[in-house]
């Protein structure tokens, strides 16, 4: 991507009066495509994959901190299964497999 195409895609996601949500999914897109020019036609890491884990993991950290480090806390305000929540937090490297 040349650096007025990046600059111009920056700008974009600070316009005022654009809502956080579609702030956000701008942001997303303009990661993908940037990705994506990147690998110059390279074949690179799965798109879903790569980005759920991207995400996912910033938002396991923040419900952990939320919720002083408790698990079912944590897991309920994220809306899964603890067990599952302990899953993806081993998978992340937030926290070790006893």
């Amino acid at each position: 991507m040349m650096e007025d195409e990046a600059k111009t895609g920056l700008e974009d996601l600070l316009q005022p009066g654009i809502s956080a949500n579609e702030a956000f999914n701008r942001l997303v897109v303009y990661r993908v495509e940037s990705y994506l020019h990147d690998l110059d036609g390279v074949k690179g890491l799965p798109l879903h994959e790569m980005i759920v884990s991207a995400a996912e993991r910033p938002l396991l950290m923040w419900a952990m901190r939320k919720t002083g480090d408790n698990q079912r806390a944590a897991a309920q305000l994220l809306g899964i299964n603890r067990n599952t929540l302990r899953k993806k937090l081993i998978s992340h490297g937030l926290l070790l497999d006893f």
